[in-house]
């Protein structure tokens, strides 16, 4: 579901590529109080950058199965990012849960500036009135996002044989087509 990458210096995370199609971080969140959690944002924080030169990619990118979508554009400032909360909804509601109940989200980020982000999620809401803000564990990692119009050589894991990243999404592109038709209809069987 994630791309990992080779640099100069070696290996360094996930690779996404800018714009659109950025990493999703999903998680769930119980709450074990004996009030109502609600919910009022989810932020991304960005506790550091750096711009990198990058040579290689390996294997590919991709996202996650969506409940509870939000989506944040973080950028190279150091600071948190709120989100747009994508899931159909009224203004001003929140995401409320109930004690002893679980909810899952699921958020993407995207960004439009290549290099090394290290990112952290945090869910900030309140219980009877008094405000929490919770650090989402998993979610504090470096990711590299790349130029896609780059069009840095993917290495598929088949032994040295690259591909251009644009080769790479058609290629996927068919495959997830293949496995749609085989899912669906019986169709052959899809070639990993």
């Amino acid at each position: 579901m994630s791309a990992k990458l080779k640099s100069p210096n070696g290996e360094i995370g996930d690779a996404y590529p800018t714009g659109s199609n950025g990493p999703h971080f999903r998680f769930d969140l119980f709450n074990p109080s004996q009030l109502d959690l609600v919910v009022h944002a989810v932020e991304v924080e960005t506790m550091s950058y750096q711009p990198i030169d990058l040579d290689l990619l390996q294997h590919g990118v991709g996202a996650t199965s969506v409940s509870r979508l939000y989506k944040a554009e973080i950028h190279p400032a150091l600071k948190r990012y709120s989100t747009i909360y994508s899931a159909p909804k009224q203004p001003g509601e929140y995401v409320k849960i109930v004690p002893g109940e679980t909810e899952v989200f699921d958020l993407e980020v995207t960004t439009n500036k290549e290099g090394l982000y290290t990112l952290c999620a945090h869910v900030v809401g309140s219980v009877a009135g008094n405000r929490v803000d919770i650090a989402i564990e998993g979610t504090k990692k470096p990711i590299v996002f790349f130029a896609q119009g780059g069009n840095y050589p993917v290495d598929r894991g088949h032994g040295g044989e690259y591909i251009s990243y644009s080769e790479y999404i058609e290629e996927m592109a068919r495959y997830n087509e293949q496995v749609r038709a085989y899912a669906i209809h019986g169709a052959d069987r899809p070639e990993t």
